[in-house]
């Protein structure tokens, strides 16, 4: 069962083409929210179920960018997967403040 305001993915893991990752943005996904959440989402594209995928992401993106804290096993395994991203987006953020 799925939990409100979660949708059931309806392909399988091996299944999903990276072309529906953009069917994954949600309406209310800021761009910063979105370029972040991505950018999880390519790098663990093919080593995460659809519907874990998914959900890591979230946290992934509520973690970095609002300091959501979630239970050490899910912050242990953002991190993981996150590697790199976090670092890519700092570097961004301070090229783009530099230039103005």
């Amino acid at each position: 069962m799925n939990s409100p305001g979660c949708r059931k993915l309806s392909f399988g893991f091996s299944k999903l083409p990276m072309e529906e990752l953009e069917s994954w943005k949600r309406t209310h996904e800021t761009p910063t929210e979105w370029r972040v959440r991505r950018s999880f989402l390519e790098k663990n594209f093919n080593k995460l179920h659809p519907e874990r995928l998914e959900c890591l992401s979230h946290c992934f993106t509520n973690a970095t960018l609002y300091k959501v804290k979630y239970p050490a096993k899910v912050m242990e395994e953002i991190n993981l997967l996150g590697q790199g991203i976090e670092e890519a987006i700092t570097c961004e953020q301070s090229k783009n403040s530099s230039r103005r």
